[in-house]
């Protein structure tokens, strides 16, 4: 009886010439049982490694390191000071971009403010002026940057400081207005400030 089985077995797990009429489900169905311990050992060992990488790529996201602001301390030190400029001629309120060092690292606060104005003969009406801190900054030579919301928390707009020279710099702006209505509009706004004395 042993030999039957054995023989049945041997003959189910033989694959050529003669098996031409098994059609191409059975013969998926017998490469699919056959596993190799090397093919489970494999797939363990890819499986770790893909742990291993998102494990170090959450790490690298929880404790990002900034190095370009760290080797330009002193170009950093350069924009350090009060900056003072009107973007507009007509404007009533002057921007102010204020630099300082904290330790190594260059911060930086700006004056955001709200005016309206309800009609054309109406006088203009301060509703919001307050300084808030500007976030991380990227310096490269005479170039600062830094990203920030704009009209409102799904709107961004990428900043720009040039150096133009020890009392004077450029600030350059692009953000995006999005209305439901009408496809987005990218706004270029630019302006010179000068370093209060």
């Amino acid at each position: 009886m042993m030999r039957l089985l054995l023989h049945k077995a041997a003959q189910l797990n033989i694959v050529g010439v003669s098996d031409a009429d098994i059609p191409e489900e059975k013969m998926l169905k017998f490469q699919a049982r056959k596993t190799r311990p090397a093919t489970r050992f494999t797939s363990a060992c890819i499986g770790f490694t893909a742990l291993a990488l998102a494990l170090t790529g959450a790490g690298a996201t929880a404790f990002p390191i900034n190095l370009k602001q760290d080797r330009n301390v002193d170009a950093a030190k350069r924009f350090v000071g009060t900056w003072k400029g009107k973007s507009r001629p007509d404007a009533i309120l002057e921007n102010v971009l204020i630099f300082k060092m904290e330790g190594d690292r260059l911060k930086g606060t700006n004056r955001a403010f709200e005016i309206r104005k309800s009609g054309p003969d109406s006088e203009p009406e301060i509703l919001r002026d307050e300084y808030v801190p500007l976030p991380d900054l990227n310096i490269e030579g005479k170039t600062l940057t830094w990203k920030a919301k704009w009209m409102s928390s799904d709107q961004e707009t990428l900043r720009r400081v040039t150096l133009i020279s020890e009392d004077e710099i450029l600030f350059e702006s692009v953000g995006m207005m999005r209305s439901s209505d009408q496809p987005p509009l990218i706004i270029p706004i630019s302006y010179k400030l000068k370093r209060e004395k």
